[in-house]
This record gives C-alpha cells, sequence and structure tokens, in this order.
C-alpha cells in the first residue's frame, strides 16, 4: 500500500481531532505516516481514544460507579481501533492513491464518514465496557 501524503496525515489528524477538544495536540505530536496505513490509523485512534473516554468519566453523574470500578481506558482504546479498522469502506478509501485520498478527505462525506465511523467503534466499545461496570455493580450499595 502506498504511502500517505503528509496533506493526507493533516487532513486526518483535523478530522479526528473534531471528536474530542483537546485531543489534537495529541494527534499533532504522532508520526508521519508508516508504509502499512493501518498502524497510523491506529495510533491516530490510540492518541484520541483516551481524551475522549475521559471526557464521558468525567461525568458526575456516572461518578459513583466509576469509583468502584473505572472504565479500562486501555480495553476500550484497543477495541476502538480495531472496530474502526474492520471498516471496509475506509479500508477501501485508504487502498487508493495518497492524492485521490487526500481530495476525497476535502469532501464534507468522507470526513463526516470517518468521524462517525471513529465516534460509532469509541461508543460500541465504551458500551460493552458500561455492562461489564454494571454488571460488577450492586445499585442497593452506597
Amino acid at each position: 500500500m502506498p504511502l500517505p501524503s503528509r496533506p493526507l496525515a493533516r487532513r486526518l489528524f483535523l478530522a479526528a481531532a473534531l471528536l474530542a477538544p483537546g485531543a489534537g495536540a495529541a494527534a499533532a505530536e504522532a508520526t508521519p505516516a508508516p508504509a502499512d496505513f493501518s498502524p497510523y490509523v491506529a495510533r491516530l485512534v490510540g492518541n484520541l481514544c483516551p481524551a475522549f473516554v475521559a471526557q464521558i468519566a468525567d461525568k458526575p453523574a456516572i461518578a459513583p460507579m466509576l469509583r468502584r470500578r473505572p472504565i479500562d481506558v486501555a480495553d476500550v482504546c484497543a477495541c476502538t481501533e480495531r472496530g474502526f479498522l474492520a471498516d471496509g469502506r475506509l479500508r477501501s478509501e485508504f487502498a487508493r492513491p495518497p492524492e485521490q485520498v487526500a481530495e476525497n478527505m476535502k469532501t464534507d462525506n468522507l470526513r463526516a464518514y470517518f468521524t462517525m465511523r471513529l465516534l460509532q467503534a469509541t461508543m460500541a466499545c465504551l458500551a460493552a465496557e458500561f455492562s461489564d461496570i454494571l454488571a460488577d455493580n450492586d445499585p442497593a450499595r452506597r
């Protein structure tokens, strides 16, 4: 698979940074893309995921449950990376020549798909983690 261009990397950082305010700095520190695009995207997702999970975990309404059993951020983010990288549409898109991907990333449709797919993967993994947390907690306990 060809190397993504630097403009593509910047566009991916910008699109993904929309997911978690404050996560853009982590994304901007990522290194240039390797020859295989999957590790590059996994690193990008891995940089954004903890900040996104932290925003959800900071909600006062769920704090009592999380004091008893905190969110396993590493598991949630590993799950998110797997889910995001398994998306066939994104894999097909990123198999194109880097110039074409960079051009396509200028469209609202691809940026929105990229962002929504990352959100969906994160939320699906958080839902599974919340199920485990709920199973480990008795709501009658204080």
